[in-house]
């Protein structure tokens, strides 16, 4: 109770108490959003051929 107590002076002084609401196991089973892992392959894969394609601008090869 004390790390709570702390917490909720914490947002008191910096003016935030006015957004705590309590949460329900329920509640929280159906929040959505976030990072999915489609976002993080999109961006992985995004990363990878961006650096393919510098790796080809920096170091060519001619064809043989």
């Amino acid at each position: 109770m004390g790390k709570e107590k702390n917490y909720i002076l914490f947002l008191k002084q910096f003016g935030r108490s006015d957004n705590i609401k309590e949460i329900k196991t329920e509640e929280l089973k159906n929040i959505s959003g976030g990072f999915s892992t489609w976002m993080a392959l999109g961006i992985a894969a995004t990363v990878i051929f961006i650096s393919g394609v510098i790796n080809g601008i920096v170091h060519p090869n001619s064809c043989s």
